[in-house]
């Protein structure tokens, strides 16, 4: 899968045609900002073997000495950094997958973003979801989480959705309670990964690229400004957003549109019940039921099933041992039926491994 996504990045990157067209997107979507600047593109002389730009002759976003020496305050050229890096991924939905510090300069106060050939997407669902996430992780709400990775991801098979939810309460539990300045954000994604893969969760590709970002950013942070906390940055804009994407005329419009698809469902409701009606006169419905049970709760009832299975054995056992014992029947061990005496024995030493086992048990 990882070998698969990066050939298909590296073909992109090997054709100029994109790049180019990725670079006068990226301009156009930020000539607004007074602080953020692009090469200039000669697309006259561009096809898909070359790549005619300006050239940058600024400094490299983590050459401290220099930057220094030219009076620039790194902590005010990360915070920037940061806070344009989050406006590309939320608001534009189309941002930097590659920022190393070799394609991020500054130049006559402008941060300038070089090489536009590998480039993140995210559609308006994903920078929807990714707010949810935000929302959860704030309320710590293991279920909101869940519900934004079971939607943003794809499936190799059919998810254990007892498992992702214990999985990812346990981030919650090992994060969640980290003061915000300590979060390492690389290492959260990788704890993510992890929960993923273990789970058989495949991200979409703009997700794996927007990871790939942030950790890329973090570590120019670490290099020009260690005391920005860059995930309080990433919270501040992205709740910020969140904030803002909820006005009244937004959620005006989300409404009537969820009303529209309620009563366009509605309409339905009728005929979908006459088909339900007529399978089940036909004897043709069924009921599926899909039950999900922590691994404890599983071994619980294992051991519970599994003891009144034994129960009734002894039962069964004295019972008959008990029948049998009031007849004549040959041999006879102290005066009564052998069997009937074997049939107590075997009852008495189930009981015996039954509470033994129940005694040395720790659980």
């Amino acid at each position: 899968m990882v070998l698969d996504e990066l050939w298909m990045v590296t073909k992109e990157e090997m054709d100029f045609q994109t790049e180019a067209a990725n670079l006068e997107e990226f301009a156009r979507r930020n000539k607004e900002i007074a602080f953020v600047g692009v090469p200039k593109l000669y697309q006259v002389y561009t096809n898909h073997l070359v790549l005619v730009m300006e050239y940058i002759e600024g400094y490299a976003i983590d050459d401290r000495e220099h930057l220094e020496a030219e009076g620039y305050d790194l902590e005010e050229i990360g915070s920037k950094l940061v806070d344009h890096y989050i406006k590309q991924v939320m608001e534009d939905g189309f941002f930097h997958a590659d920022p190393h510090p070799g394609n991020v300069k500054v130049r006559e106060g402008k941060i300038v973003w070089l090489d536009m050939g590998m480039m993140g997407r995210l559609t308006d669902s994903d920078r929807e979801q990714i707010g949810k996430a935000i929302q959860g992780i704030a309320l710590q709400d293991v279920g909101l989480i869940e519900e934004v990775v079971l939607t943003l991801g794809e499936f190799k098979e059919k998810p254990d959705q007892s498992r992702s939810y214990e999985d990812i309460r346990g981030l919650l539990v090992k994060y969640g309670s980290m003061h915000i300045g300590k979060i390492d954000l690389a290492e959260i994604t990788m704890s993510l990964m992890e929960v993923m893969k273990e789970n058989k969760i495949i991200m979409p590709h703009g997700m794996t690229m927007l990871a790939r970002g942030l950790t890329h950013m973090q570590g120019v942070l670490a290099e020009i400004a260690p005391q920005i906390n860059m995930v309080g940055i990433v919270s501040a804009h992205m709740a910020g957003i969140v904030l803002e994407e909820r006005s009244f005329s937004q959620e005006l419009k989300k409404g009537g549109r969820e009303l529209y698809r309620s009563i366009h469902k509605a309409i339905g409701i009728p005929s979908l019940v006459s088909d339900i009606l007529q399978g089940h006169l036909k004897g043709q419905t069924k009921v599926n039921l899909d039950l999900h049970a922590s691994t404890e709760l599983e071994r619980l009832l294992r051991r519970l099933v599994r003891n009144i299975v034994i129960g009734l054995w002894v039962m069964a056992l004295l019972i008959s041992s008990s029948i049998i014992c009031t007849t004549d029947m040959k041999p006879k061990i102290w005066g009564i039926p052998a069997l009937g005496a074997f049939g107590y024995l075997i009852a008495f030493g189930i009981v015996m491994y039954v509470f033994l086992k129940h005694i040395f048990s720790r659980k």
